[in-house]
């Protein structure tokens, strides 16, 4: 109630100081284009970003795994937001350079040939890590890490292909990926449940995710 209390009351504050700046000429109007293909686009898009975290561990309180298996799947995604904060650093220096551009794009390279390695390797690792885990050599941390790390490198590049998207302006699109991103990730979650501990179950899920993801924004921004 407290958060949703000081929401409102930034909300009230920010929308006391817009009105409070100088008209310009002729007559003021709601820009309801850039309303509509903008502002709302963009806060659905957060919206549902921010709804995938909370849904996933609804996901798991609600396999009648425990508390402690709801633990340890909150601190495997603390690894996975780390290379979302990652993203959201380099997002920025991206967008400016593309914006820039008549049309933007990455010059038909999907990711960095340094990048790809990495997610190669990261993708070894992981089904090194399935391995050893399935032949019980391994600690119960190193299938859902494994997972997680290619997980968070495919994030990363779906961001990179989602900023020159958002050069081009296709809000529509960035909102449709963020909605079946949901979908997708708490529909996979929830069967991989059935076979996989949380930790491992919530990593699978947002590899098969952010992997979709990536692919889906790769094929939409070669365009």
């Amino acid at each position: 109630a407290l958060l949703l209390g000081a929401a409102w009351l930034a909300g009230l504050v920010s929308l006391a100081l817009a009105a409070r700046l100088p008209a310009g000429p002729g007559k003021r109007t709601w820009p309801h284009k850039e309303l509509w293909t903008v502002s709302l686009q963009s806060w659905l898009q957060a919206a549902l970003g921010g709804l995938l975290a909370a849904g996933l561990l609804s996901v798991v309180a609600g396999s009648g795994q425990g508390d402690a298996a709801l633990g340890a799947a909150s601190l495997g995604l603390h690894v996975y937001q780390l290379f979302a904060v990652l993203a959201g650093y380099g997002a920025p220096l991206l967008f400016d350079r593309l914006a820039r551009q008549a049309a933007p794009s990455l010059g038909g390279r999907r990711l960095p040939p340094a990048a790809t390695a990495v997610l190669g390797a990261l993708v070894l690792l992981a089904l090194g890590a399935a391995g050893l885990a399935a032949a019980g050599q391994a600690p119960a941390w190193a299938l859902p890490l494994g997972l997680m790390l290619p997980a968070g490198v495919a994030a990363v590049a779906a961001r990179v292909h989602g900023t020159v998207l958002l050069a081009r302006s296709d809000y529509l699109e960035l909102s449709r990926q963020a909605a079946w991103r949901l979908g997708l990730a708490l529909a996979s979650a929830w069967l991989a449940l059935h076979l996989l501990p949380a930790p491992a179950a919530v990593a699978l899920a947002l590899l098969l995710t952010e992997g979709a993801t990536w692919w889906r924004a790769a094929q939409r921004a070669d365009r």
